[in-house]
């Protein structure tokens, strides 16, 4: 097997074996790898039977050489936005010179808000409409 010789009585010793042992773990792996469609993510850190190497048949080390832990807390159910209900309209805002005016409402992409890789709203956050107050009428 290589090394050294064994130690003692040669007819007592059957091998000069050395069992596996296990590195330290690494540090955890950066980010979460997230699965967007059911919002669940994992991240993991290994180890290797290093400590030492198993040498002329001694046993490998037992257990798992990956340690995988649960991160769904971090950015893994995506979130398409949706948009809140149009606001109040604004006072009319008069053209002296024309006679007419113009009110607006607004809503926003917040309910909810996107997140984590969700598409946001489509279509107008503003909306307009004519008024014609009386004041719009005075010159």
């Amino acid at each position: 097997c290589g090394g050294m010789d064994c130690q003692g009585d040669s007819i007592a010793t059957d091998s000069c074996a050395i069992n596996g042992a296990w590195s330290d773990w690494s540090p955890w792996g950066p980010g979460c790898n997230c699965d967007h469609v059911t919002g669940s993510g994992t991240r993991n850190r290994l180890r290797t039977c290093t400590n030492p190497t198993p040498i002329c048949l001694g046993s490998s080390c037992p257990g798992d050489a990956a340690d995988v832990t649960s991160c769904d807390d971090e950015c893994c159910m995506t979130k398409h936005g949706g948009y809140t209900d149009w606001g109040e309209w604004s006072e009319c805002q008069c053209d002296h010179v024309t006679g007419t005016g113009t009110r607006t409402s607004t809503r926003s992409c917040t309910n909810p808000t996107p997140t984590c890789f969700g598409r946001s709203c489509e279509g107008e956050t503003e909306r307009s409409e004519q008024c014609n107050d009386q004041c719009c009428m005075s010159v």
